[in-house]
């Protein structure tokens, strides 16, 4: 595996854009989206600012028909094929292979995915929802191999092996091959089981308490306490009318963001799972780190899934960590890098942990680092 992935990380750019067609954004000054949701919002904005016209955005769903998005209007299919058959389509949906089978029965040819611009244009296609990069990739070769040898078992090596893979060549076959059922995601009981009632579980970006509820189940509602932690109002308000139902006073929520300090920053506050810290936001939030606000119990299990900040949030239980190594399940999908600079700050913090590789989806998303003793 080794040897692939050099082989891998050595390929030129050149030779990779070879397998996709050309985008000259002189030619393709005329584009037609497909998918009016999220993603189709994001291309818009940056084929504007690419100086790219949307002509229009199609949907198959018929009650988006004749709605508008920034300003464009969405079509129907039928409406699409009244547009020239060399048209520049650009899909901006998560059902990517689907609508690319039906843009070819249809006849069109000049067809790419939004992962081609985020993967090989970044700093012109910046996606922070979708957030790739193959010359971030070739450049942290060294870091890419030290992460695949302190992983512990050879399942974990081939998913990193094949999410890079998919990262560069955009194919979903290589994850079809690693995926794992959702319903083990951060819960793997071959790799973390859940024993005794002593257990403290840490959720880190609750969301609407979905793996709260995973939890309880896996763990056969036998464990010690909850601390959950949702700096989204929306999504906050969820997690509080879906665990005030069990009145359970072992569970504890917070409206907070997880950081390495107690601080004050900017928050998109969108009501969506992907809110998250940023500097252009007016809405703050506040943050606070798991050494300080845990003093007093012993966490035994810590999930960070917190939209991009998993490396602050993990600084700001390094203490916890080195002393008493809970098991982590801790995202590292939403950037790039994280990749590589999770995995090893981890075995950083505490060199004894064990780490594993798992893969949740046919999609960049749900990648989990899991530490154990």
């Amino acid at each position: 595996m080794y040897n692939e992935l050099y082989n891998l990380l050595s390929l030129p750019k050149s030779k990779i854009l070879q397998k996709f067609p050309t985008f000259n954004l002189k030619i393709h000054e005329n584009v037609i989206l497909f998918g009016a949701a999220q993603l189709g919002t994001i291309y818009i904005r940056l084929c504007k600012k690419n100086k790219i016209n949307v002509s229009a955005i199609c949907d198959n769903d018929r009650n988006k028909i004749n709605g508008r998005i920034e300003g464009i209007q969405i079509i129907s299919v039928e409406d699409l094929k009244k547009f020239p058959k060399d048209i520049s389509i650009i899909i901006t949906s998560q059902h990517d292979e689907a609508i690319y089978k039906q843009l070819i029965s249809l006849g069109y040819s000049n067809i790419w995915n939004h992962m081609y611009f985020s993967t090989f244009f970044p700093y012109k296609f910046s996606n922070i929802y979708w957030s790739n990069s193959f010359t971030l990739l070739k450049k942290h070769k060294t870091e890419l191999f030290a992460c695949m040898n302190i992983l512990a078992d050879k399942y974990s090596q081939k998913t990193l092996l094949n999410i890079i893979k998919f990262r560069i060549f955009l194919d979903r076959s290589y994850l079809k091959q690693i995926v794992n059922s959702n319903k083990d995601e951060y819960f793997d009981e071959k790799i973390i089981p859940l024993k005794n009632e002593s257990e403290v579980f840490i959720d880190g970006g609750a969301y609407n308490g979905d793996t709260i509820l995973k939890f309880i189940q896996k763990s056969n509602n036998k464990f010690k306490n909850i601390y959950a932690f949702e700096p989204d109002i929306e999504s906050f308000n969820l997690l509080k009318k879906n665990i005030n139902q069990s009145n359970d006073p072992r569970i504890k929520i917070y409206r907070m963001a997880l950081d390495s300090k107690k601080n004050t920053l900017g928050f998109t506050n969108d009501g969506t799972p992907g809110s998250r810290i940023t500097r252009s936001s007016n809405t703050t939030i506040q943050t606070t780190d798991l050494d300080t606000f845990l003093r007093n119990d012993k966490p035994t299990i810590i999930k960070l899934d917190v939209e991009s900040y998993e490396k602050n949030a993990l600084l700001g239980c390094k203490n916890i960590i080195s002393n008493y190594h809970p098991k982590l399940a801790i995202s590292i999908y939403h950037k790039t890098s994280h990749l590589w600079k999770i995995p090893l700050l981890i075995k950083n913090l505490y060199p004894g942990y064990k780490l594993y590789l798992r893969h949740y989806t046919t999609d960049l998303y749900d990648t989990i680092c899991y530490a154990v003793e």
